[in-house]
């Protein structure tokens, strides 16, 4: 059954070591994950471990938990990594978490802090930041359907296509599609599945009329 981290496989595929602290941090998500395992652990990160670690970051931990998590393990002790700059950060993330001084250390260190409100912000921070690339992915999946659609060979002039798209079919209910080019409010997985219906509709006649046609 596909679970909802199965999108970033292609995140686990292609990651790679970094070869300084700033150059990980600049990761995000699974991604980050991904490229924290390769580091630490030189290998690739299985699926328990991506889904528990991004988990954690879209729960609102830091990325420097994860590091500690990863370098404090049994196996992160046995390899022994240790990236430019990596001692000094982690020093100051132990600080940061301390109960009397940690605020005081993250203000003045400049650090993500550890309080039930940062994690909160970071948790909304992150589901925002995954929905602009969700909506972005949908809103290309759109366009490759809307210029499919617009490939299909029709009967007429594009003007034609256009208006019989957008008017009624024998007096029925204008369809999504119409509806959509009217701007009317139509969630557009359901558009992208009526254009899907489309172009198969119209390949399909394409065929027929070559068969009819030999």
């Amino acid at each position: 059954m596909p679970t909802p981290f199965d999108h970033d496989q292609d995140a686990v595929r292609l990651a790679g070591a970094a070869a300084d602290l700033n150059s990980l941090l600049v990761f995000d998500d699974a991604e980050f994950v991904a490229v924290a395992y390769r580091t630490f652990l030189l290998r690739a990160v299985e699926p328990d471990g991506l889904i528990h670690y991004t988990r954690w970051l879209r729960a609102g931990y830091t990325r420097l938990d994860v590091v500690a998590a990863l370098c404090k393990s049994r196996e992160g002790r046995s390899k022994g990594v240790r990236l430019p700059g990596l001692d000094a950060a982690l020093r100051n993330h132990r600080l940061s978490r301390l109960p009397l001084i940690g605020p005081l250390v993250s203000h003045l260190g400049r650090l993500e802090g550890h309080s039930a409100r940062d994690r909160s912000v970071r948790a909304i921070e992150s589901a925002h930041r995954r929905q602009e690339l969700a909506d972005a992915a949908r809103h290309q999946q759109l366009l490759q359907a809307v210029q499919a659609i617009a490939a299909v060979p029709g009967p007429g002039p594009a003007s034609a296509a256009s208006d019989e798209l957008i008017a009624p079919v024998n007096g029925q209910t204008p369809s999504l599609l119409s509806r959509f080019i009217r701007l009317e409010r139509v969630g557009a997985d359901e558009v992208i599945s009526e254009l899907g219906q489309r172009i198969r509709a119209g390949r399909e006649a394409e065929i027929l009329s070559r068969r009819c046609a030999a």
